[in-house]
């Protein structure tokens, strides 16, 4: 997949930690594996926790928001992209740096009712 070419790697980078929101099935492949665009240009992040929750409760079944420690990612390399004031973007972000003892769970939150 080709990439957006108008995204810029920050040299600035200074964010200590990210979130980034997810459906709990995926949790144990996150933890083996990374986290990896799946089928996205990009892995988002969130630059607070309430925006991940936000994205989170938008998705199917139980999600949780991993804590991503984003400053030891991007001084071992991992290259970050922001997309926006509230949102980064990196191409894969290893096994190595989501934080589970510090994620959250919630309860995904429909905007509408449905009818039966």
């Amino acid at each position: 997949m080709q990439k957006d070419i108008s995204l810029v790697i920050s040299a600035n980078y200074d964010r200590p930690i990210l979130f980034h929101g997810t459906p709990s099935r995926f949790i144990k492949q996150i933890k083996h594996e990374g986290l990896k665009p799946r089928g996205r240009q990009y892995v988002h992040l969130s630059v607070d926790q309430e925006i991940a929750l936000v994205v989170a409760k938008r998705k199917q079944g139980i999600s949780f928001i991993i804590t991503v420690q984003a400053s030891k990612a991007y001084q071992n390399g991992i290259k970050f992209y922001q997309g926006n004031k509230i949102t980064w973007l990196a191409d894969y972000v290893s096994a190595d740096y989501p934080n589970f003892s510090t994620s959250v769970s919630c309860e995904p939150e429909y905007s509408h009712r449905l009818n039966y």
